[in-house]
């Protein structure tokens, strides 16, 4: 079984060249068929190429369409029989594709794979989980919801009629979680594996850091049509409720005036939601007994310029 790794980018830097490191030394016995990396500003783009065993397209979108219009530009293009993403400042520790292939392998029902990050990098005071903490399984549908999937890095998909249609909806500043809803409205099986964590790197100059106000409230309206367009044809009217709530909790945190009210709302409606807060919590406590304080680097890997 071959892999598709896609990677947009908005430069050619270090954090890059780490990222390719990370996919060159993941264990043996898994065959990727390449890995693409678009990006979205670069003039002239490097021929494509070869780092490790992993082969490299680099791809370019002709204007900017932001990290939804690359990973569409990158799925055109994909033929692996698995999709994985992988953000160009991201990186995965060795055996990420293995521990991820090998439960698509042994549950064949298992349509979507998500997998939680470890946040890293020279704005992070301590290591911790970058999403809410569920038992490893299937996710109920409702618990897909109100996403506790986070950013794409840790997300791949199994290619099939079912899934090979979807794409990202190209400007919105949640195309992810869109791109996760139509999944699920199409009937797709999500698993949570544990077993294995990337490492996300956070940095003041990240898009989720600097996304301008009116851009948030664009896409939030965005996504409330399409949830509506999809309720009770694929959406439950429950599942609709949930996403809609958290949509609006994740907006109005983005436009830095966190709402109580619909946080209370969402642990009301959803327990589960609450309940893996409160396990989240937990674990980064865990977590900061054994990782460094301020890790500029994830293990293995040399420290960012």
């Amino acid at each position: 079984m071959k892999v598709s790794i896609v990677t947009p980018t908005l430069a050619l830097d270090d954090f890059l060249a780490e990222a390719r490191q990370s996919v060159a030394r993941q264990d043996s016995g898994i065959e990727i068929e390449h890995l693409i990396v678009v990006d979205d500003r670069q003039a002239v783009l490097p021929a494509d190429d070869r780092h490790g065993n992993v082969a490299t397209l680099f791809l370019h979108n002709g204007q900017e369409k932001g990290p939804g219009g690359a990973r569409n530009t990158a799925l055109d293009r994909a033929t692996g029989d698995f999709v994985f993403f992988l953000d160009a400042d991201d990186v995965w520790d060795p055996d990420h594709l293995r521990r991820a292939v090998g439960v698509y392998q042994g549950n064949p029902q298992v349509d979507c794979i998500s997998i939680a990050g470890l946040s890293f990098g020279q704005s992070v005071r301590h290591v911790r989980m970058t999403i809410p903490d569920l038992p490893q399984g299937i996710i109920p549908r409702h618990s897909v919801a109100w996403n506790p999937i986070g950013g794409p890095t840790g997300f791949s998909y199994r290619r099939s009629a079912k899934t090979a249609a979807v794409r990202f909806k190209d400007a919105l500043y949640f195309a992810d979680i869109i791109f996760y809803l139509e999944l699920l409205h199409l009937g797709a099986t999500f698993w949570r594996e544990n077993s294995v964590r990337y490492w996300y790197r956070r940095s003041p100059g990240q898009l989720i850091s600097i996304a301008p106000i009116d851009k948030i409230r664009t896409s939030e309206a965005r996504v409330h049509q399409e949830i509506a367009a999809w309720k009770d044809s694929g959406l439950s009217a429950r599942e609709a409720r949930l996403a809609s709530v958290q949509i609006r909790r994740l907006s109005a945190n983005r436009q830095r005036r966190p709402s109580y009210r619909n946080t209370l709302l969402l642990a009301a409606i959803a327990p589960r939601w609450a309940a893996s807060q409160v396990m989240r919590q937990v674990e980064n406590v865990k977590i900061r007994r054994t990782a460094p304080r301020r890790p500029d680097a994830a293990p293995g890997l040399p420290a960012a310029e």
